[in-house]
């Protein structure tokens, strides 16, 4: 049985039931004061606690749903209360394809394109843009060239240390996409602590930085103290990607525009054209507020081990882009050894799991 009920009947608790109330009370003192209709001094005053009644106990039964996980409606509160269990939901994932530029004909010098530019979709408005993920080289001669592209935005943002224990950077551009972050300070580079996000297993020379999202999808990065977790000195430069999400998919062939001007070594045009032989990756977005109810309370349970089939069950569930889960052992089904289980996983969107997410 629930703790709170997912829905409160205001019925005794709101103006009209404080004021009946009130007015009861009233008359066992004054019983000459019978007429609650009237625009008088003291029915003003009864109305007016009446009204502080109801708005009270509005924000003390919202209060109270958002406390707890399960009534909670907030993102900021779903996401705070998964962090008291230590889960932290997924974030949206960008859509990646293997994009082809093509030259009409060879070139005399050769033609750059350079890391992070643009190719998009078709539609005069909303189109749908990727970045290519490195540069491009038509040496004289070549006609073709194929390198990934990713439906996001490459960032760039850059802050003063302060020299102080437990500095906080909040990244401006959102939504942020977790695994683009890149860091660096005048005492080199800095590193992810890793899935477990605390510093707990850092010491002081460390040069490692967390990471918390919030209900906005803006990234704030937060760095060690000195005893854990290395403080970073000088400039701190932060490289990074925002965008993603499911609406960055695109079908094979869609990616066939050029926005840019682009020419060889010598100053000629070069005619790009550009196209993807196959459609993207199946991208995600972040984890909903309803999965985020589902998954956190097993993830309680299971933490950092796996035992029993529900906890393989819920550490592939934590994993950016499964939908679903299933483990057998040999309890289910015959064929599998004793203390060996067999773990299948759907992909969001459907379809056969990636290489890269069976690994994850």
């Amino acid at each position: 049985m629930a703790l709170l009920p997912t829905s409160v009947d205001y019925s005794n608790r709101d103006f009209a039931a404080i004021r009946a109330r009130v007015f009861v009370l009233v008359r066992q003192v004054f019983p000459a004061w019978t007429d609650d209709s009237v625009a008088s001094f003291g029915n003003m005053l009864v109305e007016a606690f009446a009204f502080i009644g109801d708005v009270l106990n509005f924000y003390q039964d919202n209060q109270a749903g958002e406390s707890r996980l399960l009534t909670a409606t907030q993102r900021q509160n779903l996401i705070a209360l998964a962090a008291l269990v230590g889960y932290r939901p997924a974030g949206q994932t960008a859509a990646q394809v293997t994009q082809t530029f093509t030259l009409p004909a060879s070139m005399a010098g050769s033609v750059t394109i350079p890391i992070y530019s643009v190719v998009k979709t078709g539609e005069i408005t909303n189109a749908i843009e990727y970045q290519t993920q490195a540069e491009v080289v038509f040496a004289s001669g070549q006609v073709s060239k194929t390198v990934l592209a990713e439906n996001s935005v490459a960032r760039e943002y850059a802050v003063q240390s302060s020299g102080l224990p437990d500095q906080l950077v909040a990244l401006p551009s959102s939504p942020f996409l977790e695994g683009s972050l890149v860091v660096t300070a005048d005492n080199g580079a800095f590193v992810w602590a890793g899935a477990i996000n605390n510093f707990t297993e850092s010491d002081g020379v460390d040069q490692h930085w967390i990471f918390r999202v919030d209900d906005q999808d803006r990234a704030t990065i937060l760095f060690g103290n000195g005893a854990n977790g290395a403080i970073p000195t000088g400039l701190i430069s932060f490289a990074y990607k925002t965008g993603g999400g499911r609406a960055g998919r695109v079908e094979a062939g869609k990616l066939n525009k050029v926005p840019d001007a682009y020419y060889d070594s010598l100053g000629t045009p070069a005619l790009l054209s550009t196209t993807n032989a196959e459609a993207s990756t199946p991208a995600v977005d972040r984890e909903s507020n309803a999965l985020i109810k589902l998954k956190a309370p097993p993830f309680a349970r299971a933490q950092r081990r796996s035992v029993s089939r529900e906890d393989y069950e819920t550490a592939a569930m934590s994993v950016a882009g499964v939908a679903r889960a299933l483990c057998l052992t040999i309890n289910e089904l015959a064929t599998i050894d004793e203390n060996r289980y067999l773990l299948f996983v759907v992909p969001s969107g459907g379809g056969t799991p990636s290489a890269l997410l069976l690994e994850q």
